[in-house]
């Protein structure tokens, strides 16, 4: 992304009701995996460190660990906490076989050239038994003023995503599309009504609706919880895991 982009998305990670959103959802999946006392956790692609200052907050034994291609990315995140981070490609990443406990990483296969290349490195750092996390901007007719300010690639369909989980190796546990009812928002945000300024949409809404917005997410959060999968919606939320069993060996 641009720099100014990076500002932006410093900016806003703690008011947006989307970003906002998203970490209840990792930090819930995380809760759910009951990570084993001092659990090492790697946010892969971690931009400027929000994520890892709401897994910080909500367990103080994590150690965490980010990663970043950007150095301004990096230098935003490592001023929010005593977390570790490291400029690299999450394709690349500069970490050991067998190193960490669980791997996030939240809207950033559709920015990198090889998704399959991402998981394969998640696969490879994650300990038998480890947890991934993925985030992705999802359906690719939605695509938009958004994701080219953004410097996205592509959007993915679920299958798509799914298959390549499974070919770098993992074990899909959970898949699901979310802002599923705010879809409708999204469309016309994005396809009839788009932004004139040429800004990306990363910048809260005024307060009202922000909030609004984030009672929203809230109820599918609950639904997601209670198994729930949507059939559609502007993100891809999965939830997969190394196996302990026959873990595969790819070559770089």
């Amino acid at each position: 992304m641009q720099a100014v982009e990076y500002t932006r998305l410093a900016e806003a990670e703690d008011r947006l009701w989307y970003l906002r959103a998203l970490r209840k959802r990792v930090v819930q999946t995380c809760m759910a995996a009951e990570l084993p006392s001092g659990a090492v956790v790697l946010d892969a692609g971690c931009g400027t460190g929000g994520l890892l200052r709401a897994l910080a907050q909500w367990r103080g034994d994590l150690s965490l660990h980010g990663v970043d291609l950007s150095p301004i990315a990096c230098e935003y995140a490592r001023k929010g906490g005593t977390f570790e981070v490291r400029e690299g490609s999450i394709e690349e990443l500069p970490c050991a076989d067998n190193q960490f406990d669980a791997i996030i990483t939240a809207d950033v296969l559709t920015q990198v050239e090889s998704p399959l290349l991402a998981l394969v490195e998640c696969f490879r750092c994650l300990k038998p038994g480890g947890l991934l996390v993925v985030n992705s901007a999802a359906m690719p007719s939605l695509w938009s003023y958004h994701d080219e300010r953004v410097q996205s690639i592509r959007r993915l369909r679920g299958g798509e995503l799914r298959n390549l989980v499974r070919e770098a190796g993992l074990e899909v546990r959970f898949l699901t599309h979310w802002n599923f009812l705010l879809l409708p928002l999204a469309i016309l945000r994005r396809k009839v009504f788009p932004r004139r300024d040429g800004a990306s949409d990363v910048a809260p809404p005024f307060a009202p609706l922000n909030a609004a917005l984030g009672a929203v997410a809230a109820l599918e959060r609950l639904a997601m919880r209670a198994g729930v999968r949507f059939p559609l919606g502007t993100s891809l939320f999965v939830i997969a895991r190394k196996s302990k069993r026959h873990p595969r060996v790819h070559e770089r």
